[in-house]
């Protein structure tokens, strides 16, 4: 019987079966050792079988989704930003940013699919979050390689002696800045 299997989902959670029983407008509960199939019956509940089924397919969907967010979450906690010492400009540089931004790219993709699911309500408050981590982890990777570029940039200019003469005081500036950094 579909509905007994339909019944039987583990992914059937408190609001589930809140909505299981304000559909049949009885109590019962299913984890009691004399509840059986006889108890199902007398609670006429294969009239609800379609409702039932879905509400049970509703909650088999939400749960992929809260686990395709946990994976999503637990994919960054794995993530190691790989800092580097660099010679040429005495200082640590982010490197390997080519599986960062695949993981950005990825996650970015796999949230924005869970949140056009039809099943993502109870979760959206929760996927949007993640989304707003993603995108500032996004924004926060480009501002940190904009910034390493042009400052590699400015540590050339600033090195060559015509400019330490021409701009004496702007070159004390960014030297006071540049060791206050390293």
């Amino acid at each position: 019987m579909p509905i007994v299997t339909a019944l039987r989902n583990d992914k059937l959670a408190e609001g589930h079966w809140a909505q299981i029983k304000n559909l049949i407008k009885k109590e019962f509960d299913i984890n009691q050792e004399d509840f059986l199939l006889k108890s199902l019956i007398d609670l006429d509940i294969i009239q609800f079988q379609e409702e039932i089924t879905s509400i049970s397919t509703k909650a088999t969907q939400e749960a992929n989704l809260r686990d395709q967010i946990e994976a999503i979450k637990s994919q960054w906690m794995k993530i190691n930003f790989v800092v580097e010492f660099e010679d040429k400009c005495d200082s640590y540089v982010l490197k390997e940013l080519d599986d960062i931004y695949v993981a950005l790219d990825e996650s970015l993709a796999n949230i924005n699919m869970i949140l056009g699911s039809r099943f993502v309500a109870p979760l959206r408050v929760e996927a949007e979050q993640q989304k707003h981590y993603i995108m500032t982890l996004s924004d926060m990777i480009d501002q940190w390689v904009i910034c390493q570029k042009n400052w590699r940039y400015l540590e050339n200019i600033f090195k060559a002696n015509d400019i330490k003469q021409a701009l004496a005081q702007t070159t004390q500036q960014f030297m006071t800045v540049d060791k206050f950094f390293k």
